[in-house]
């Protein structure tokens, strides 16, 4: 099942991420914490995705197939999620190691240049 497909009519996946964001940070009980994924946030990761499978002799192909624009599917969510805490809790100390600070960077555009990841 999808997200797309369990949510009602009127909510996309984008708009459902969010709600479960802003819902999910209001409470000490949720592991992981949700974070948004949209569009932009799955380009990111796309691209650098690219780069590591690139460097690591894989096929770039699979990258677009494991981060699709849309209709993610709630396994797909929970995998992020997962990659997220992770990655954030990797973060030097000079950086917020929080997961929703890394999310705001992935959603940032200008961070989309491979270069800065070092992937380049």
């Amino acid at each position: 099942l999808s997200l797309h497909d369990a949510l009602p009519i009127c909510l996309g996946p984008a708009f459902f991420t969010k709600f479960l964001y802003f819902a999910g940070w209001r409470t000490e009980m949720t592991d992981p914490k949700p974070l948004i994924l949209d569009a932009q946030v799955a380009a990111s990761v796309r691209l650098i995705a690219q780069g590591v499978y690139a460097r690591a002799g894989i096929d770039d192909d699979m990258a677009p197939w494991l981060w699709p624009k849309g209709n993610w599917w709630a396994h797909r969510y929970g995998q992020y999620l997962k990659l997220a805490h992770r990655v954030a809790s990797m973060l030097p100390d000079d950086l917020p190691n929080r997961p929703d600070v890394l999310e705001l960077a992935l959603f940032d555009t200008e961070l989309r240049d491979t270069r800065i990841w070092g992937l380049a």
